[in-house]
């Protein structure tokens, strides 16, 4: 899927599973077919607070110049995935929407990034 596909899917999220779902989704298939490297990669999520966390994190990455460009493409339109889903969650909760999928103590055991 092209990344407007996982934004419309994005946009039609209404719990925190939704979100987690389209973005691990994304995350594997970026993760799968290009050639960004693991240390530019965040732990892929399993809630609210970890898309948060990684959104957070890939907006303060910066790749070198020596990146191909397709990498760096593919990068980009990571951060700007975890980003907008970021901002999905802030919406729903700002409405009352968002209701979590119950996640004790708001981590995952072992989510090493960021």
């Amino acid at each position: 899927m092209q990344l407007r596909d996982w934004i419309c899917q994005l946009n039609t999220a209404v719990t925190e599973r939704d979100l987690v779902v389209v973005v691990s989704a994304f995350f594997r298939q970026v993760r799968g077919t290009t050639a960004v490297p693991d240390e530019c990669l965040p732990a892929e999520p399993g809630n609210a607070a970890e898309i948060r966390d990684a959104a957070s994190w890939l907006s303060r990455l910066h790749l070198t110049s020596c990146v191909e460009e397709r990498t760096r493409e593919a990068f980009t339109q990571l951060a700007t995935l975890f980003h907008l889903a970021a901002e999905r969650v802030a919406v729903l909760e700002a409405r009352g929407l968002l209701v979590p999928f119950g996640r004790a103590g708001g981590r995952r055991a072992g989510y090493a990034r960021p």
